[in-house]
């Protein structure tokens, strides 16, 4: 049995943060508590700014927020991350986040 690495350790820690956070968002969002669904959001893309599922959800809660034009700066902010990091386009559940939000 191998032994795992520093990084491998953080990385798993790290995918069980994010995994929490998630969980939190969508239990506060289920208890009508969104300020508290944003703030989980928020913390999780700043230490990974690419999470596509938190992404769509902040832009989503926003949205239920009626903040309309943080919901835009969201998902501005995701495409210049994507374009910088990676060169890709968001992803279409982005792009229907963000649709629906300004719908």
């Amino acid at each position: 049995m191998s032994v795992p690495t520093t990084n491998e350790v953080c990385e798993r820690f790290r995918r069980m943060y994010h995994d929490l956070l998630y969980r939190a968002a969508q239990h506060f969002a289920r208890l009508g508590a969104i300020d508290r669904s944003v703030e989980c959001c928020e913390r999780a893309l700043r230490s990974d700014p690419l999470q596509e599922s938190f992404q769509v959800a902040l832009i989503s809660y926003y949205r239920h927020q009626g903040r309309l034009a943080d919901a835009q700066q969201q998902y501005e902010r995701y495409r210049q991350a994507l374009a910088t990091e990676i060169g890709a386009p968001p992803p279409a559940a982005a792009i229907q986040a963000l649709e629906r939000a300004l719908a």
